[in-house]
């Protein structure tokens, strides 16, 4: 999957690869259970000229010449619905993902209009999550890490439960260079 601007060479987001497997669901329960989600290599490369303004909701809009197949629309409505259900009630519908796998991603974020210029890149994303739910005795983590600019790093490692709601976070930030954000 690729998406990009019109007359722009680099594409704004790339996946290349991408699964959802073990899917499971009840209707008479409203039960849905996700097996797992695996994300590889995804890059959102986003960049703003001197003279450019940038839009990511321009950005995200397909394309209007080309329609989609019929059954993908049918597909992204009913994930649509389902998702706004699930979040509108826990006791209408009960979710659960149970592996949750996304490595070796990019962002690379560039700014020219602003004074210095600003970049940020940040590779080497990767997140790991186990048993995500909206079920009140659900115990979730999730544990996420990424490189900063080249030699800086981030990693997070999270434990939760929503009820009662429980959360132990253990935060290591090490070598962060916060000056390509100063232009803002």
């Amino acid at each position: 999957l690729k998406a990009g601007l019109p007359g722009v060479a680099e594409n704004v987001f790339e996946l290349p690869e991408a699964s959802v497997g073990g899917i499971e669901g009840d209707l008479l329960r409203r039960k849905l259970v996700v097996g797992s989600v695996v994300v590889k290599g995804a890059a959102l490369n986003v960049q703003r000229g001197t003279n450019t303004p940038f839009n990511v909701v321009t950005a995200a809009t397909p394309k209007t010449d080309e329609a989609a197949p019929a059954g993908v629309l049918l597909i992204l409505q009913a994930a649509t619905n389902a998702l706004s259900q699930l979040l509108t009630s826990t006791n209408l519908a009960t979710a659960m993902v149970r592996d949750v796998s996304v490595q070796d991603c990019v962002l690379d974020y560039r700014d020219d209009a602003c004074l210095p210029p600003a970049r940020l890149f940040v590779d080497q994303i990767s997140l790991q999550a186990s048993n995500l739910s909206n079920q009140a005795d659900s115990n979730m983590s999730v544990a996420a890490s990424l490189r900063w600019n080249t030699n800086g790093r981030m990693g997070v490692k999270v434990t939760m439960g929503l009820d009662p709601l429980t959360a132990d976070v253990d935060l290591n930030l090490q070598q962060l260079n916060l000056a390509p954000l100063d232009p803002y």
